[in-house]
């Protein structure tokens, strides 16, 4: 991407943004000038949008409005100049290995263009009960956030953000809702709880959602190697036909290569503490590792069976609820 010219110097920003923080009312001229600083931004987020496009990700883009950078620039006594989500793009994935992905990918790409990256994982320290990861993108003087969000994720941010058009745009930060001892009756059980206690509820739901992604990340993987497994399975084939004696110390060069690759998947699956895999040694035959290996992937099938419906149960659960309480406030009951 080409880096742009902002229509002000850094300082001239700075100060523009200090008279937004600071006045109760914002001149004509300084809105023109916030104008013509959100069009180079809008410019900038525009080809940030079709870079991501040939990554194959699509993303949402907006520039702040003048209303939630006044609110921000006076919350965090933040320079203009250093708001790093002025401009910002969100793109929607799966899962957390399709989110890991994504980081990696959109990463490499800018800064292989000489764009400077930073990234802030929200998984690992939330704010608020929020979750997922922004990459900071610095295109010359514009800062781009990029924001990359599970599906779960997403659905939890989204209905936080209804909660706070009906309770106060402050609850996405830690404060207490308008009327926090209203109460609320949520449909799903006609169960009765104030404002405060639902927030409270959505945050802790915060938890069983990261807890649940962690999960499925896991199952993933079974999966994965589950699959490559199968794969290794036709090299174990020629050896199960014969019931081979052998040791693998015994073998040729050629069979064993073949050998070597189950054995690795084996050892593979005792570093991720799947069931019923060992370390192997040159000592074991060939009968005993055929076997061992098919019941690795039993094992596998197995697990996965019963953890995918665990799973559904839960998100279903976690959902259920967050809708709940949504549903609840638009009713404004």
């Amino acid at each position: 991407m080409r880096e742009p010219e902002l229509p002000m110097t850094k300082s001239a920003l700075d100060r523009l943004g200090t008279r937004l923080a600071a006045g109760n009312r914002v001149s004509n001229a300084d809105l023109e000038k916030l104008a013509a600083v959100a069009a180079v931004c809008q410019r900038v987020l525009n080809e940030a949008k079709a870079e991501l496009a040939t990554l194959g990700y699509q993303a949402t883009t907006r520039v702040k409005t003048t209303g939630t950078l006044v609110e921000k620039l006076r919350r965090e006594s933040a320079r203009l100049s250093q708001v790093q989500d002025l401009a910002g793009a969100r793109i929607i994935v799966p899962h957390r290995p399709a989110q890991d992905d994504a980081l990696v990918k959109i990463r490499n790409h800018f800064e292989a263009s000489g764009h400077r990256c930073r990234e802030i994982d929200r998984r690992k320290d939330p704010r608020y009960g929020y979750r997922a990861v922004h990459l900071v993108v610095a295109v010359g003087p514009i800062l781009i956030e990029i924001q990359v969000r599970t599906e779960l994720e997403d659905t939890w941010a989204q209905i936080v953000e209804r909660l706070s058009d009906r309770w106060g745009r402050g609850i996405r930060y830690g404060e207490t809702p308008a009327e926090p001892d209203a109460m609320t009756r949520l449909r799903a059980g006609e169960r009765v709880l104030s404002r405060r206690e639902a927030l409270a509820v959505v945050i802790r739901l915060s938890d069983s959602l990261d807890g649940f992604e962690l999960v499925r990340s896991a199952m993933l993987l079974a999966a994965e190697l589950g699959e490559t497994f199968r794969r290794l399975m036709r090299y174990a084939a020629q050896f199960a036909q014969a019931q081979d004696p052998r040791r693998l110390s015994e073998l040729p060069p050629d069979e064993r290569a073949s050998a070597e690759m189950m054995v690795a998947g084996l050892e593979l699956a005792e570093h991720r503490q799947l069931p019923g895999a060992f370390t192997e040694s040159s000592e074991v035959t060939i009968p005993q590792l055929v076997g061992r290996f098919r019941g690795l992937l039993d094992s596998l099938r197995d697990e996965s069976a019963v953890m995918l419906l665990q799973a559904h149960n839960q998100e279903r659960e976690l959902r259920d609820t967050l809708q709940a309480i949504a549903a609840a406030a638009d009713g404004g009951e």
